[in-house]
């Protein structure tokens, strides 16, 4: 018996059950973070940073970058989960938050653009966009925009190897 898998996790997580272990023959996973030095801290650390770093910088405006699809949707329920937070979101992740919750993920977000964002940008709030938008620059420019501070973060695996410019780099994969 033949496995293959892509991205998966043996731990629940927010928005998913764990992944099933199958007995086979052969399992062949498409891995990324495949070197055997590279060691990841536990989830819960990573986490527990991240909630940390909400609650230290609640009067400003705080962006996440982070992969549309999955790494988004994770991002939000930890953040109402966590921090009491309904995020603003880009509309292509609002789009797949919506998707999530035909398959009854609650998700609690603000999709950029609608009149609760809108609403909600009108003092500090806390954003999930693309990882490639954000930098320090893209902070600079919501920080001018909106006359307030600025705090950019990553949450992606690839914190792990590689620096990101931005404030805070959590390294979050499964």
């Amino acid at each position: 018996k033949f496995v293959y898998t892509g991205d998966f996790a043996l731990h629940d997580s927010y928005t998913a059950k764990a992944a099933p272990i199958i007995p086979c023959d052969t399992l062949m996973i498409d891995s990324t973070y495949c070197l055997p030095h590279l060691h990841f801290p536990k989830r819960w650390q990573v986490l527990d940073s991240m909630q940390k770093f909400v609650r230290q910088n609640e009067r400003s405006i705080i962006v996440f970058g982070a992969y549309v699809r999955g790494k988004t949707q994770e991002l939000v329920k930890f953040l109402n989960v966590e921090c009491g937070v309904a995020p603003v979101v880009s509309s292509p992740a609002a789009k797949i938050c919506s998707a999530y919750e035909k398959c009854g993920v609650k998700l609690d977000y603000l999709a950029a653009g609608s009149e609760e964002a809108e609403e909600a940008m009108r003092s500090a709030f806390v954003a999930i966009m693309p990882h490639r938008m954000v930098d320090f620059g893209f902070g600079a420019k919501l920080s001018g925009a909106f006359e307030r501070d600025v705090k950019t973060a990553v949450a992606t695996g690839w914190a792990q190897v590689t620096a990101f410019p931005v404030d805070v780099s959590f390294p979050l994969s499964d």
